[in-house]
């Protein structure tokens, strides 16, 4: 039969070579993590910029045909007139 007591209690690893060999390894796996999340973090930056750089190229062709051109005068002395 399983007791309780011994699921919940913790017991520490009492051979100092596996603690620093555990040690070691989690901070092996700590290290590949940041690493990697550096790693994807600079990809998601280069792919912004490589987006905006291309929707930049792209757009600014495209308007080159959609420029309205206009002549503009102003009506009135530039004070609000109220109706009555």
């Amino acid at each position: 039969m399983i007791r309780l007591r011994t699921l919940s209690s913790s017991r520490a690893l009492r051979n100092p070579i596996v603690r620093v060999l555990l040690a070691l390894l989690g901070l092996a796996l700590l290290s590949v993590v940041l690493a990697l999340g550096v790693v994807v973090g600079m990809l998601m930056i280069a792919f912004g910029l490589l987006r905006r750089v291309l929707s930049q190229k792209a757009s600014t062709a495209g308007n080159a045909g959609n420029v309205i051109d206009g002549e503009y005068r102003v009506v009135g002395d530039g004070k609000a007139s109220l109706a009555r």
